[in-house]
């Protein structure tokens, strides 16, 4: 807490606001950015092009196949960069249920899709583990687990591994779980820890 910097002090964001609507700033009214505030529109995909294009053309994402889970392969796609893991929409394969990407794979160029019913997970594995509180993490632990920004906390139990890595099971079968998300452990309303998922089953 003592390295925290404030650099509006005590002022609000409605003071803020008003002080520059006064200085006559051009963004005194702007709405707030809680996203990447560089990437024109939202298109991450295009970015990514266009940068990798003036930077280094060979690092390219390279179009590839898209596979369910059984292999089969069921359509093409111009870069794994246009998807993310748990999208449904804008996957331009059609089957008698929506699908829903369920991995990547850089190296095969490969996006793997599958069902609602197979999206279902209760144990993720974490890494770049931070304990905040020893006791509270004891293997075995019941504590609460969130790894959605929006998302809910779910009763979950936590088996540390070793300093950077855990297990963490589920109580229930949890639907979007995702590789790269952060989870964040906690008991009553204290954070205890988190890490990075990379890994579900």
């Amino acid at each position: 807490l003592k390295s925290l910097k404030f650099p509006l002090g005590t002022y609000t964001k409605d003071e803020i606001r008003a002080l520059a609507a006064k200085l006559g700033l051009a963004n005194a009214a702007q709405p707030e950015s809680q996203d990447i505030c560089f990437i024109p529109e939202g298109d991450y995909a295009g970015f990514i092009d266009s940068y990798l294009a003036q930077t280094d053309p060979s690092a390219l994402p390279k179009p590839g196949r898209i596979l369910t889970t059984s292999g089969a392969p069921v359509g093409a796609h111009e870069g794994i960069h246009h998807f993310t893991t748990g999208q449904r929409r804008g996957l331009g394969v059609a089957g008698p249920e929506p699908y829903y990407v369920l991995d990547l794979d850089p190296k095969a160029a490969t996006v793997i899709i599958g069902t609602k019913a197979e999206r279902g997970s209760r144990t993720a594995s974490l890494d770049a583990l931070n304990i905040l509180d020893p006791v509270e993490l004891a293997n075995g632990q019941l504590v609460s687990a969130r790894h959605r920004y929006q998302g809910t906390e779910h009763p979950a139990k936590v088996f540390v591994q070793n300093s950077n890595t855990a297990r963490i099971e589920f109580i229930e079968q949890q639907p979007d779980l995702t590789k790269g998300q952060a989870l964040v452990l906690y008991k009553e309303d204290r954070v205890i820890g988190g890490g990075t998922i990379v890994a579900y089953a």
